[in-house]
């Protein structure tokens, strides 16, 4: 079935094909490499050559680039030997010769010619260096297998095992005021849009009215302690999920005995609940609006006053759908209960 379609994806190939150089209409076979390329194949696959010596340059490069040419020319199984020589004097020539080695002893040589590249994207969100991309290759030998699956633990840019020197602060990812909060680092990533196919900001706003840079949902959240990265797939790309800071709004029943807003705070993660002051009474209200002649008595997520927010608040673990990379709410409606002092 040729058909294109959404369900085929994402594609992670089994297995990279390799293919002669093509000339610039991208559909012939440039005639000096088919030339070439004959001769090897020719003289692999003679009957009186019954072993192939690798002689390329002696490193990774010249490792995998003759692996290549040979696995693909080579119709059926010889002996491979290889000519380990970094320095091309008759004496150090005739040294190689008398000393090569299977080149299977080789193969975590070649796999270093293999890498896997890691393309973690800042962007997502409204902040100054959101066109900030960091590239990382991995060594295929570093594969490890864990329950029947093989693949490669990547460190997370802020991981306290990277070098000090190469570690990423991801805080400086963020120059717009620390208004956003990382929820983690996806490997899928669509344009948020609404029910009208409008499309709409990391706040959930139509993108038309609130003039912010398109929003996403993502899938794929990448546990850098659990995941492993298949050492099939030459390249990934990985996305960080920008969660606006949390507003915390202030509710009250005034006078006339409805609720009105007391206060505000803003770019928030966690709400620091009122401690009782045991020196001079009442409470130290930390992030909690005071009002002058009351005494603080609870808070409360809903306007029945039944539902007790009983101490912080740590938005990151409430108020983030980690699925989606999203925010569930960016506004907290808090019911503050106060009571009237009693004046002596």
């Amino acid at each position: 079935d040729k058909k294109w379609t959404l369900d085929n994806l994402p594609c992670f190939p089994e297995k990279f094909r390799f293919e002669l150089r093509k000339q610039d209409d991208k559909k012939t076979v440039d005639a000096g490499v088919r030339k070439q390329f004959g001769v090897i194949r020719t003289l692999a696959n003679r009957k009186d050559v019954d072993t192939i010596v690798n002689a390329g340059d002696a490193d990774r490069e010249g490792e995998i680039i003759v692996r290549l040419c040979v696995d693909h020319a080579l119709e059926g199984h010889k002996s491979q030997k290889r000519l380990w020589l970094p320095d091309q004097t008759p004496e150090t020539v005739r040294r190689a010769l008398s000393e090569m080695k299977d080149e299977g002893e080789y193969d975590n040589l070649a796999g270093e010619g293999y890498t896997l590249k890691v393309v973690y994207d800042a962007g997502g969100a409204d902040i100054g260096n959101k066109e900030m991309t960091i590239v990382e290759v991995y060594n295929p030998s570093q594969a490890v297998t864990v329950d029947g699956k093989t693949g490669i633990y990547l460190l997370a840019l802020n991981d306290e095992r990277r070098n000090v020197d190469v570690r990423y602060d991801l805080e400086k990812f963020d120059d717009a005021g620390n208004k956003y909060y990382l929820a983690g680092w996806y490997r899928e990533r669509t344009p948020r849009v609404n029910e009208h196919g409008e499309a709409l900001d990391c706040f959930g706003v139509p993108v038309s009215q609130s003039g912010r840079e398109q929003g996403y949902v993502y899938s794929g959240y990448w546990d850098f302690d659990k995941d492993l990265l298949e050492t099939d797939i030459s390249e990934i790309t990985l996305y960080a999920a920008w969660t606006p800071r949390f507003t915390y709004e202030f509710y009250a029943v005034d006078d006339s005995g409805d609720y009105a807003l007391i206060g505000s705070v803003y770019n928030k993660l966690t709400l620091n609940y009122p401690v009782e002051d045991t020196k001079n009474g009442g409470y130290k209200m930390k992030d909690y609006p005071s009002i002058e002649g009351k005494l603080f008595e609870g808070a409360y997520f809903d306007e029945a006053m039944t539902d007790a927010v009983g101490g912080n608040i740590n938005g990151q673990d409430m108020f983030i759908d980690y699925e989606k990379g999203i925010t569930v709410t960016n506004t907290v409606k808090i019911f503050v209960k106060y009571s009237d002092t009693v004046s002596e």
